[in-house]
């Protein structure tokens, strides 16, 4: 897969983008998806995803008007 990603400093990402543990920016989107995107595989650790997937889970109770 071709990608877009850069290697940036610290907090330079963009809202759009995820920062790997080694400050590598990548597509939000391939969070927690089940490729390793970042070099060091941060963008599928189990704590990164679980946390993701609280947070898609309590946006999607809350916008279905279950909260």
């Amino acid at each position: 897969m071709c990608a877009f990603v850069c290697v940036a400093a610290a907090d330079a990402c963009s809202s759009y983008e995820f920062q790997c543990h080694n400050d590598q920016c990548i597509n939000i989107a391939w969070r927690c998806d089940g490729d390793k995107d970042c070099a060091d595989g941060s963008d599928e650790d189990t704590t990164v995803c679980c946390e993701f997937l609280l947070f898609v889970i309590v946006w999607f109770l809350h916008i279905f008007g279950f909260c």
